[in-house]
């Protein structure tokens, strides 16, 4: 019986610093959105042959958090699951669009936070889930309108306006959450 024990005492430690370090690894695959980062082509890190007719394809998540203690919204940029064309390494402009998809789930992240700050005790899944469609069209619109970044033109005025939309919500940015109690 103490065999049995402490075999399950390996088994257990070995599993938990398995865990651990498969979350440190995963760690490097996350950026999270801030005005200060920008996206590299370094960051595109898909092993995966990029199927699309467009150069990059950038994988982006708003994860929500709302339990008791912890409020929280954030912006991720999922580098293992990003992907690009080996000939996109040299066009900047493209660099820029997925930038701005990027910087597309900063401003309904935002709209997010607004809910939660003025709401605190919404969990209505309808509202989030309109907020959800609403990004959802807003980027399939961003690349439309901007042909995946090859309308220069276009790409210029989507960058100011979402830029602008940035500023209007920026007291809803990412640390706007930090320290509330709900």
């Amino acid at each position: 019986m103490k065999t049995v024990y402490a075999y399950l005492s390996v088994l257990i430690f070995f599993s938990c610093s398995l865990v651990e370090k498969i979350r440190e690894r995963d760690k490097d695959d996350y950026i999270y959105w801030s005005e200060n980062v920008k996206l590299t082509w370094n960051d595109f890190k898909c092993k995966d042959e990029l199927k699309s007719k467009h150069g990059a394809s950038s994988h982006i998540e708003i994860k929500i958090r709302l339990d008791l203690s912890d409020k929280n919204v954030d912006v991720i940029f999922v580098r293992n699951l990003s992907c690009k064309k080996k000939d996109a390494e040299y066009d900047l402009g493209l660099l820029k669009h997925e930038q701005y998809h990027f910087n597309i789930a900063e401003l309904f992240a935002r709209k997010y936070r607004k809910i939660i700050l003025e709401h605190p005790d919404t969990n209505d899944t309808e509202v989030f889930y309109k907020i959800h469609k609403d990004e959802r069209q807003y980027q399939d619109l961003y690349d439309s309108e901007t042909n995946h970044s090859l309308n220069r033109e276009k790409q210029k005025q989507w960058e100011i306006k979402i830029d602008q939309e940035l500023q209007k919500l920026q007291k809803y940015s990412s640390d706007s959450l930090r320290g509330v109690i709900p």
